[in-house]
């Protein structure tokens, strides 16, 4: 019996729930899956499915030649891997029918930039302070990049159109934007910041344009741009401790725990070593700095 058990293999998870409920050292070791969810975003050639069932909502490496729509219900094959947080890396996407599209949620910074919504499907709110056309060099997708300023910070969006001409009337903009929470991370899978992917340019709403034209605003000398600078801080001190690996006296020092890091810039000049045990408080001033 027991070699019976151990050649069949673990079982098939067949929820999103089950997948989300994993550590990223469960979904390591490649659980197989078999599950239904609704398509909210899929952008093919980057390989970036994000499904929804229920409350729940994944990411999933969707290597498939199908041409998903939003509100596709589809059947996920594959096995579980792990990331940021667990996802599938699928081996076979079948469309089972088109269907209706989950509700979006309002959402706020606080709640994005906590992760407490990765991968749902949102409405958020904001000002356009930058709308630019780029391209992910891997992929060669074009698309428009956003950034948004919000209560509490900016989050980046990126709609899927490589129009140059359609940004131009959002700057200054209070916007409505209708898309999917994902994250900016480094190279060591640390949040830095919250990206929206809300796909055609009609996920993106003009609440109320800008008063005036940035492109008519009079020229500013050079030398006078500081005088445009005006910010509110409302960052909360925090504290981080860790094992000090770079260090530059008055301008930088690199802390490590475990696979984490972070980089702080600093004016002491207090003699420290690589190797020593560091405490350091302060506020963030960008992403993955303190």
């Amino acid at each position: 019996w027991a070699a019976t058990a151990f050649a069949a293999g673990p079982a098939v998870l067949t929820t999103l729930g089950a997948v989300h409920a994993l550590t990223n050292l469960e979904a390591s070791r490649g659980l197989p899956v078999a599950v239904e969810a609704t398509v909210t975003y899929f952008r093919g050639r980057e390989l970036s499915l994000f499904v929804e069932d229920g409350d729940v909502a994944l990411f999933v490496r969707a290597e498939t030649n199908a041409k998903l729509m939003p509100g596709d219900r589809i059947l996920v094959r594959g096995k579980t891997h792990e990331s940021f947080r667990p996802v599938i890396y699928s081996s076979d996407i079948t469309v089972l029918h088109h269907g209706r599209m989950p509700d979006p949620l309002a959402a706020t910074y606080a709640e994005t930039i906590r992760s407490a919504l990765d991968c749902r499907l949102v409405k958020m709110r904001g000002v356009v302070r930058s709308a630019d056309l780029a391209r992910n060099a891997a992929s060669e997708q074009r698309f428009v990049r956003m950034d948004v300023l919000t209560e509490g910070g900016f989050f980046q969006v990126e709609v899927d159109t490589d129009n140059p001409s359609w940004p131009k009337n959002l700057l200054d903009s209070e916007v409505e934007i209708r898309g999917v929470v994902a994250g900016l991370f480094d190279g060591k899978m640390q949040q830095t910041g919250v990206r929206i992917y809300a796909g055609p340019p009609d996920s993106v709403k003009i609440l109320l344009p800008a008063s005036s034209d940035p492109w008519a605003l009079p020229t500013t000398s050079m030398d006078e741009v500081l005088a445009g600078f005006h910010t509110n801080d409302d960052s909360h001190r925090i504290r981080v401790e860790g094992t000090i690996t770079y260090y530059q006296p008055a301008s930088v020092l690199v802390l490590q725990e475990g696979s984490k890091s972070i980089r702080v810039r600093t004016r002491t000049e207090t003699p420290l070593n690589i190797g020593d045990r560091a405490s350091v408080t302060g506020f963030q001033i960008g992403r993955a700095h303190v």
